[in-house]
Order: structure tokens, then C-alpha cells, then sequence
């Protein structure tokens, strides 16, 4: 099942260490480029750079009211 996941999962699991649990309960994880942005521009933020190099997160042009 695919998710589409906001920054509050991956700052959280980034803080616990345990990213993995996405890709291992939905396969398919997405981020809009704007959550991407906001969970990478910074380095010394909690799993910047494992969020960055995470092949398993798919980054994806997407409004919120796209779905409306």
C-alpha cells in the first residue's frame, strides 16, 4: 500500500533511528517536494542526509488540493 507522508513521520522516525519501518510496512513511500525540501535543507537536522539518500522515498510534484 503507498503512502504519501508528511514531515512529522520522518522527522520522528529519523529521531528514533528507525526510518526503515516505512519502506518495510508500505513499500512505496512518497514525499511532495516541498516536505522533501523541508526534511533535507539543513544537514544537522534529524536524518537529513539518510532522508536525501533514501532510495526508497520517492520525491513527487504534489498540491494538497489536487485531490479536492
Amino acid at each position: 500500500m503507498p503512502i504519501i507522508v508528511n514531515s512529522g513521520p520522518l522527522i520522528s522516525l529519523a529521531r528514533i533511528g528507525r526510518l526503515d519501518l516505512l519502506p518495510e510496512l508500505f513499500g512505496e513511500v512518497m514525499a511532495p517536494a516541498a516536505v522533501f525540501r523541508e526534511v533535507t535543507r539543513d544537514e544537522s537536522l534529524p536524518g537529513a542526509r539518510h532522508i536525501a539518500e533514501a532510495e526508497w522515498l520517492s520525491v513527487v510534484s504534489w498540491q494538497p488540493n489536487e485531490l479536492a
